[in-house]
């Protein structure tokens, strides 16, 4: 809206304003501050037929003041008649109000009288809506304008900014005494969202809590973009309407819905004709691409385009166009029958096809939106899959998985054939990767479980070792061990007969997820070294060499092979394994590829207690991860930072990270994710509680990943021994039962192989046996820990072992 303030050249404090002393005291409006485009005080009818209505709105309901003995002895007779009719009041009572109006002598008595009431007390007058007032109004605001200098009176005039184009008079008027050195003109541009906020607060029943005015102001903002009257709507809905959960705006209300469409009714076919389309486009769209699927001529497109910024419909962004507001689009697009907008969205999609027929490669979703509201649904697939294999190359995962399900969603509509059918099992392996990095494993294992349906279907025994590859893996994650290696070996003897070197890699390499769960540590290494034998031949399906693809299946069979090697204790021969990881991984600077080989090193470095190595390479995997969005190895690695930040004595930082440990870890488990990385996550987590002091939280975590490890008896091992750890604590000390969560792992670590954790039972046990006076079961069990350390070259825990054979020693001494 326009809003025109006519001023004194010496500006005074409107805030100092005081009430004449009449009978009626003086209305000084404050609506304006609320104003905005859609708002109308009056129907357009009554506001164009009444003469002189803003004036007689303004004067008669301001109460203006002026006393009898001024009006009889300054104004003469005729004008004082003049002057009533609009104020009644101050005409003489023998008026004759049949005489033809003289108009100079009315314009003469409102200047006469305004002049008087601002001598009295500095005065504002407001004149609103100017955009339906009557010619004879607008005249006598231009005589009262170019005689404001010498008073006390601030004259405020409001029009719509989009009107303007309708009332030539009005247009004038303002041209003519804009070019007066007191006048002002000032576009109010929509509200902040900290005003937005403001007046939500503002309009908001009292004793409404903040949290409620909070969740409001933020819809509000998001359905009104700072448009007041929108806004205000909106509020007053909400009003009425309990709050519905889950919604990001609020609905449209309807009176700012009926205001939109008054305001599209009042243009010509043309124009509403182009709006239609526009509205089809989207928001920020091209003027060719608006001319071509409009089927309009350049000129003429042109013309209607100006027309429609004219009319404060359309707005020019950079060399682009958009709608004013996105509820004006909202409406337009409302008001198409569904055939004519499907007709629609076909003819701007081909018009965006044939616009940039050479590279159509930036517009593919644009594509594929319009050909699916167009029912073209082939195409629609098309474009759509193309569009989430971009995104998903830009690590865009959450673009990409939107736009497989898209895609699925068209190719549904499609007739059922063998074309169908490899589509259906090609974007569902997709968007199972999308879907992967985000975390929602049970969506993932549904998705493969579907892939191997089609796969079936068409008889396609590489696609169906691929589903059960997939499958694997995915079994994996869940910890469905036995699940895993009934489909691995499916796989497995699938990518032998086809022959398929890379599938057998890959499939290998579930294999060895599932064998490291089962605590299988020696099967997982011939796995994942026999791997690297072959990785030289590793070619695609059809012989073509796939770089990034085997990079990943190299770094994964590494990552698994070093956390392999670790459980075993083997630290010295994974060396050369950390070492080519890290240079496979930076070679193909992928994502995924780097933070499995800096986590795969990290935590490598944090079994064997090398912490400053195991900082700065879980630390760069958690960088990596949180760049690329692939939430999925945050649940692997955070908690692995919290904890080596406990073991470095950094308290504060390792409180920060176990929250958001925690955070990550009750977000997969409310998702049904209880596998390799939430078994993984919730030991970190314990141990990283334990040092910490937070005796109750550590012990949970381990009785949780006991509880759920019952097929993993790697993990189960771990877990007896932080309850172990837990029970032999200062303060919470129970001999009976730690020495008994102690044997258990005992039990569980030795014939898989586990020297590392077997060395932390022993040194568990030295402590217990210590404590409770059996020295030489502790100097036995402290012998057995440190010969052990210092065979692994585990430093970090030989120290401590050492320490407390120091302290068993001078107990003897005692």
């Amino acid at each position: 809206m326009t809003r025109t303030f006519f001023t004194h050249p010496a500006p005074f404090d409107v805030s100092t304003l005081t009430k004449p002393s009449c009978s009626r005291p003086m209305k000084i409006s404050s609506s304006f501050l609320a104003r905005v485009p859609t708002a109308v005080a009056a129907s357009e009818g009554c506001a164009r037929i009444l003469p002189f209505g803003p004036w007689v709105d303004a004067l008669g309901s301001g109460q203006t003041c002026a006393d009898g003995a001024w009006l009889e002895r300054t104004l003469p007779v005729a004008v004082r008649r003049e002057l009533g009719r609009l104020l009644p009041e101050l005409g003489p009572q023998d008026g004759d109000s049949a005489a033809p109006p003289d108009y100079l002598k009315l314009f003469e008595g409102v200047g006469l009288l305004l002049a008087h009431v601002a001598q009295r007390q500095p005065t504002v007058l407001i004149l609103e809506d100017l955009h339906w007032a009557d010619e004879m109004s607008l005249r006598l605001l231009a005589f009262v304008g170019h005689r404001l200098q010498p008073w006390k009176l601030l004259v405020l005039a409001t029009a719509r900014a989009e009107d303007l184009v309708d009332a030539p008079p009005l247009q004038r008027t303002l041209a003519e005494l804009e070019r007066e050195p007191h006048v002002v003109a000032i576009a109010l541009g929509p509200l902040s969202r900290a005003d937005t906020a403001g007046l939500v607060q503002a309009l908001s029943r009292s004793g409404t809590s903040e949290a409620v005015v909070a969740e409001l102001s933020e819809r509000v903002w998001r359905t009104s973009e700072g448009n007041p009257f929108v806004a205000i709507e909106a509020v007053r809905a909400a009003a009425r309407d309990a709050l519905a959960s889950g919604l990001e705006a609020l609905p449209m209300p309807e009176r700012v819905r009926d205001i939109i469409g008054r305001r599209l009714d009042q243009l010509g076919p043309r124009h509403r004709e182009l709006v239609a389309v526009a509205s089809v486009v989207g928001r920020e769209f091209e003027i060719p691409l608006l001319q071509r699927a409009s089927g309009l001529g350049e000129e003429e497109a042109a013309e209607a385009v100006e027309e429609l910024i004219r009319r404060r419909l359309l707005q020019s962004v950079g060399e682009r166009l958009d709608f004013i507001h996105d509820r004006v689009r909202e409406v337009a697009y409302g008001r198409i029958l569904p055939l004519r907008r499907a007709m629609l969205h076909r003819r701007v999609a081909e018009a965006l096809a044939s616009l940039h027929e050479g590279d159509l490669e930036p517009y593919d979703l644009a594509l594929g939106l319009h050909y699916t509201d167009g029912e073209l649904w082939n195409q629609a697939v098309v474009h759509l899959r193309r569009a989430g294999e971009r995104a998903a190359e830009r690590s865009a995962i959450r673009e990409a998985a939107a736009c497989f399900e898209r895609a699925l969603a068209a190719l549904a509509h499609l007739p059922d054939g063998r074309h169908t059918r490899e589509q259906a099992f090609g974007i569902r392996v997709e968007l199972r990767s999308q879907l992967l990095a985000l975390g929602e494993f049970r969506r993932v294992l549904d998705l493969s479980r579907q892939a191997r349906t089609f796969a079936e279907q068409l008889g396609d025994e590489r696609r169906l070792g691929r589903a059960f590859d997939l499958l694997t893996s995915d079994h994996v994650r869940l910890g469905e061990t036995d699940e895993a290696l009934v489909s691995g070996h499916r796989a497995l003897a699938i990518a032998h007969a086809l022959p398929d070197v890379s599938r057998r890699m890959t499939v290998a390499n579930s294999l060895g997820q599932a064998h490291y769960l089962r605590g299988e540590y020696e099967r997982a290494v011939e796995l994942t070294t026999g791997n690297l034998a072959v990785s030289s031949a590793d070619v695609g399906p059809r012989g073509e060499t796939h770089p990034r693809h085997a990079a990943f299946r190299r770094v994964s069979s590494l990552g698994w092979l070093l956390m392999s090697l670790a459980q075993l204790g083997r630290f010295a021969e994974a060396a050369p394994y950390e070492a080519d990881v890290l240079r496979t991984a930076e070679e193909t600077s992928w994502a995924v590829n780097v933070l499995l080989a800096h986590g795969a090193a990290g935590t490598l470095r944090l079994d064997k207690g090398d912490l400053a190595e195991a900082r700065l390479r879980i630390e760069h995997s958690v960088a990596v991860a949180r760049g690329a969005n692939l939430v999925l190895y945050l649940l692997w690695m955070v908690p692995a930072s919290a904890l080596v930040l406990a073991l470095l004595e950094a308290r504060d930082e390792a409180l920060d990270w176990l929250g958001e440990g925690h955070r990550l870890l009750e977000d997969h488990a409310r998702a049904g994710n209880v596998g390799l990385f939430t078994s993984r996550a919730a030991l970190a987590l314990g141990q990283t509680a334990l040092i910490l002091g937070r005796f109750d939280e550590a012990q949970h975590l381990a009785r949780r990943t006991a509880d759920v490890s019952a097929s993993q008896p790697g993990f189960a091992a771990h877990a007896l021994d932080l309850l172990g750890e837990i029970a032999t604590s200062p303060g919470r000390f129970d001999a009976e039962s730690g020495e008994t969560h102690y044997r258990q792992a005992l039990a569980l670590a030795e014939p898989r192989g586990m020297r590392p954790l077997v060395a932390h039972c022993h040194l568990g046990l030295g402590r217990l046996y210590r404590r409770t006076g059996k020295r030489q079961q502790s100097g036995e069990h402290l012998s057995a820990a440190t010969a052990m350390y210092r065979e692994m070259d585990m430093r970090f825990w030989l120290e401590k072992a050492e320490s407390e054979i120091m302290a068993l020693e001078t107990s003897r001494k005692r």
